[in-house]
């Protein structure tokens, strides 16, 4: 199922136990999955890369069917994902595991991909395309990050961050850190 990532929000991730995150907006991804997933979250979560998931697969599955004591839930996050991994993630969605939560991240997939496709036709999945940010969205996180932290910059200088930002907020939120250091010590 298609949900659109301005729309996504806590009640939309009680419906879902499987996420592909897909697209350039690597910030915009942490920012989701950090904010939703994560911050209140007090089970376990592992995170990965698909050449080490698909390499160690039996384990991990094994890990994943094995019901532990001491947790409850799991989160594990899949980074790097493209098509090689869609075996192994239908072999998981047949297992329906209901107390764990499997996002993957990956870069932008193509419409003919087949596990975007699986993502976008089935109403147990959900697909969640991150485009990059317009220069509206970074102006209002930069205009937002100078008022709590009271910083004063010229018209010039935020126009400058929103260029070197490249459409991510990942890179935004590096560069205003920069900013914020430099304001401490000044």
């Amino acid at each position: 199922m298609i949900i659109k990532h301005f729309e996504f929000n806590k009640e939309k991730v009680d419906k879902f136990n499987y996420y592909l995150f897909h697209g350039k907006n690597e910030g915009l991804k942490k920012e989701i999955i950090d904010k939703i997933f994560i911050k209140n979250f007090d089970g376990k979560v592992d995170k990965y890369e698909e050449n080490y998931f698909i390499g160690n697969k039996e384990t991990i599955i094994s890990e994943l069917l094995s019901k532990s004591l001491f947790e409850n839930k799991k989160i594990i996050i899949i980074s790097r994902v493209t098509d090689k991994i869609l075996k192994i993630i239908d072999e998981i969605i047949k297992k329906s595991l209901d107390d764990c939560i499997i996002i993957l991240k990956s870069e932008i997939l193509e419409k003919k991909s087949k596990l975007r496709q699986l993502f976008e036709k089935e109403k147990i999945l959900a697909s969640i395309a991150v485009y990059e940010d317009s220069s509206r969205d970074l102006m209002r996180i930069i205009t937002k990050f100078l008022d709590i932290n009271k910083i004063r910059l010229s018209q010039e200088s935020i126009n400058l961050l929103i260029s070197r930002a490249s459409g991510d907020r990942e890179n935004l939120k590096i560069e205003l850190e920069k900013i914020y250091n430099y304001s401490i010590t000044n």
